[in-house]
């Protein structure tokens, strides 16, 4: 940290997110926390803690509104995401996206894990625990592009490498345990 990359005290980024309140951002901001303290600049959290597009863009526009350094954005969706994305970095306010991304937007970067590599470790302990032979369904949240690589991905796969395991459906959970 005294001789790497550096920040200002007063610079701030925001992690903004779809489903704030779900457990699983706790530890992802955890590690936002610590990069940014390392570098020497400030953090905060945001999103919507419903799994509504519209909620997003809007916390993201208040986000924006705060003048922060960057934002660090889970886009819920690609496509409605392409306007606020590329009005904030117009503006001078880095955008990158992780996990789920805006392609078609000016975002400076995308930071992902390997959805193909998941999706076939998943197919892999699904039909290993079932023994290869039995019924799966899919829940997923349509139109979040790691999701519907990774569920594309996961079906695929099942298909090519276990054909006595069925398919049998697959439903919308849009977040919602």
């Amino acid at each position: 940290a005294a001789t790497g990359l550096r920040g200002n005290a007063s610079d701030v980024y925001v992690m903004n997110v779809m489903v704030s309140a779900h457990p699983y951002w706790v530890p992802v901001f955890e590690g936002f926390k610590q990069a940014a303290s390392a570098m020497g600049c400030e953090v905060a959290f945001s999103g919507t803690p419903e799994y509504d597009i519209t909620k997003q863009i809007a916390s993201f526009e208040q986000d924006l509104a705060k003048g922060p350094k960057g934002i660090l954005l889970h886009p819920m969706q690609a496509d409605p995401f392409i306007d606020p994305i590329n009005r904030a970095v117009e503006s001078g306010v880095a955008v990158v996206t992780f996990a789920a991304d805006s392609p078609k937007s000016k975002r400076i970067s995308y930071v992902t894990s390997d959805n193909l590599a998941e999706a076939k470790y998943a197919a892999e302990e699904i039909a290993g625990l079932l023994g290869g032979k039995g019924e799966y369904a899919v829940l997923e949240n349509p139109g979040q592009s790691n999701h519907d690589l990774r569920v594309t991905a996961f079906i695929d796969y099942m298909t090519a490498n276990y054909p006595e395991m069925k398919w049998v459906g697959r439903q919308a959970s849009n977040q919602d345990s």
